[in-house]
């Protein structure tokens, strides 16, 4: 881990150019569910001047995160801000002195268009992070390009209840064919049960469709530097599949699994869900259709005969990001600024499925009257009184010594707090459904602000 970090300055800047910390100042922290990346107006700025330099840890001595270390460059708008680098990399740029944009990708790769998936992933893992909707339209589909320059009103929550799936499922999901790129001018919705029909107001809430709860909660404003890439597998030429670990600015580490695909120029039958041409499944499969011609000949077409880019023009587009679950085994002991809030939720609930309630309150922080939400930290044995109390009520019994368990969806109000269902049934063949509240607390950590039942949930979430 990256304790410290100096930034030292060669050159002056005439206007433009600082180094800025959006966290830094009062109530900087609660800045963080709002934040724009973009802005350059907030927290405190260091103007680059020839030999001063800026010096902040990343880290506390324990290994948490520091989360007002978060920091980032305004832009330039006349010479050029440059800080120390090495002496190769110095002598390399020592020629140039107009302003150029900062990418992770060569310039020429970025003008010329990127036809390498792999690039395509690290670009858009450049801008998720900024949170720049208006560069990521040309890496999605074009339902959700069309959706992103319309003006109209978002959907509210009456809209995602009334779409709502009839099943639960763990993670929304997005249709890898045509049907999520059909000609509608609205992007789907999350399937979510009408009681958990909640908007979100996080800045990559409009990509929801392709996005899964955990993507959303960690791309923006993720620790780029920290990316690492697990594994890549094409199992087919229009078909890319990468795994990569990432860290999120509030320290939470998840593995998420990436898939693009190939879209290729003036596909008519990719964009109406029809016609000529293949069409692929969200594993990868691809199937081929055939089309007659005007002899009564029959000819079909099949995605293995084709390369990316070799048939004309095209895009890879992203058709979804999805957080592996896998990665929050083992499960957490204690809350830590790495573990996630769904596995924050899956090491309570193994508590109290093996009755250790004592255990399961380690994860809690409960609401005193007149002194807001309390943290372990403070009182471990009032968090440990509060949840037995609760388990005594009908139907939370049901949690102790449960059989079965599974975790629904999940939706984010906020950046700082995560609703998710989760479904329990007893040995006795009684079951019941849960809401768990999750927020970030003060020491950068996931906890359970709250278990709510199905009935105490909706009617929570429907009042004014």
């Amino acid at each position: 881990m990256q304790i410290a970090t100096l930034v030292l300055y060669l050159n002056d800047v005439d206007e433009g150019g600082e180094t800025t910390f959006p966290l830094e100042g009062e109530d900087g922290l609660e800045r963080l569910q709002g934040i724009d990346y973009r802005s350059c107006d907030l927290g405190i700025k260091v103007k680059p001047r020839q030999g001063d330099a800026v010096l902040f840890f990343s880290a506390f001595v324990n290994g948490t995160l520091e989360q007002r270390s978060l920091h980032g460059a305004c832009d330039r708008r006349q010479q050029r801000r440059r800080p120390a680098l090495p002496a190769a990399c110095a002598a390399k740029n020592s020629g140039g002195t107009a302003a150029k944009p900062r990418h992770f990708l060569r310039p020429s790769l970025l003008a010329t268009g990127l036809t390498e998936p792999a690039d395509v992933l690290q670009h858009c893992l450049a801008l998720f992070r900024k949170a720049d909707l208006q560069a990521l339209q040309q890496y999605l589909p074009d339902s959700y390009a069309a959706t992103l320059t319309d003006s109209g009103p978002a959907p509210d929550a009456s809209s995602a209840a009334a779409s709502s799936a009839a099943g639960a499922s763990g993670s929304s999901s997005s249709s890898s064919g045509g049907s999520s790129r059909a000609g509608s001018s609205r992007a789907p919705l999350v399937p979510r049960e009408p009681w958990l029909a909640v908007p979100e107001a996080g800045p990559l809430a409009a990509l929801a469709g392709v996005l899964d709860v955990g993507a959303r909660r960690v791309l923006p404003g993720h620790l780029l530097r920290r990316s690492q890439v697990l594994s890549t597998l094409r199992p087919a030429p229009g078909v890319f599949q990468q795994r990569i670990s990432l860290t999120a600015c509030t320290g939470e580490t998840s593995v998420f699994d990436w898939q693009l695909a190939w879209h290729p120029e003036g596909d008519d039958g990719e964009a109406e869900g029809g016609g000529g041409g293949s069409s692929r499944g969200s594993d990868g499969s691809s199937s081929s259709s055939s089309s007659s011609s005007s002899d009564g000949s029959s000819s079909s077409s099949s995605s293995s005969s084709w390369q990316p880019g070799a048939a004309g023009r095209g895009r890879w587009v992203i058709e979804s990001v999805r957080r592996d679950p896998s990665c929050d085994l083992p499960l957490p002991t204690t809350p830590h600024p790495k573990a996630a809030p769904e596995a924050i939720v899956r090491a309570q609930l193994v508590a109290l499925q093996q009755g250790d309630v004592f255990g399961a309150s380690c994860f809690s922080m409960h609401a005193r009257p007149g002194r807001g939400l309390i943290s372990r930290r403070t009182s471990l044995v009032s968090h440990h009184d509060a949840l037995r109390t609760l388990l005594q009520r009908e139907p939370y019994g049901l949690l102790l010594r449960h059989a079965v368990v599974q975790l629904g969806p999940a939706v984010l109000p906020t950046q700082r707090e995560m609703l998710q269902e989760v479904a329990v049934m007893a040995a006795d063949g009684a079951s019941a459904r849960f809401l768990w509240r999750l927020t970030l607390s003060s020491h950068s950590c996931w906890m359970a602000s709250g278990i709510l039942s199905a009935n105490e949930a909706a009617a929570q979430l429907q009042a004014p």
